[in-house]
């Protein structure tokens, strides 16, 4: 019942003031209808009046789609990320959860809605500029792959209609240059030169 007495009498009869239980919002990340009880006064005829009109407003809400803000936080958008079947499941889970790690230091108890494309390139430039765990200088590849974490984060958040956009749109990736320049030391360089001289003519042909 969503308009009832929550009291008895002796008899065992229901007294008291009316009660109205009616929805009021939808939990950000379940989805899941959220109520509300108020207690309205000694009237029946009055409780179901007031019921209507709640009942009123949410079907507007409902059917015209108006939206409450959210007030979810990443530190809460990343928990729910990470407990996905989809997600845990992944072989690089565990990559994964230190990015999501990394990415919460960062965003924290900011709101999701709040977070823009320019505080995400600011989370690129501060990682790629700090060192990796192990004292080095964090790589390009690293940082790369937190952002593409974000990414997926978000689509699957917009997925789940706990938001509305993804920050990450249109954001470039930092480029990653794998060559590596190596010196050689003076006998590598002398093994080298004698392989050369003691090949056939020929060979130099196939070389070029």
């Amino acid at each position: 019942m969503n308009v009832y007495q929550k009291y008895k009498d002796c008899q065992g009869r229901k007294t008291g003031p009316w009660f109205i239980k009616y929805p009021c919002g939808r939990d950000p990340l379940t989805g899941k209808i959220k109520y509300k009880i108020e207690k309205v006064g000694e009237f029946k005829k009055l409780a179901e009046r007031a019921y209507q009109k709640k009942m009123v407003e949410w079907a507007e809400k409902k059917y015209l789609d108006i939206r409450e803000e959210s007030n979810l936080t990443f530190t809460q958008l990343a928990k729910w990320f990470l407990e996905l079947p989809v997600v845990r499941q992944n072989k690089t889970f565990r990559h994964i959860e230190r990015a999501c790690r990394s990415l919460e230091e960062f965003f924290g108890t900011i709101l999701v809605r709040e977070i823009k494309p320019t505080m995400v390139e600011i989370y690129q430039g501060h990682r790629a500029e700090g060192n990796s765990r192990h004292g080095r200088p964090r790589s390009v590849a690293s940082v790369n792959r937190e952002i593409t974490v974000l990414k997926r984060m978000f689509n699957l958040a917009v997925r789940e209609e706990l938001t509305d956009k993804n920050p990450c749109w249109k954001i470039k990736m930092l480029a990653e240059n794998n060559a590596r320049d190596r010196i050689l030391s003076p006998e590598e360089l002398e093994r080298l030169i004698s392989i050369f001289l003691t090949m056939p003519p020929k060979s130099f042909n196939l070389l070029i």
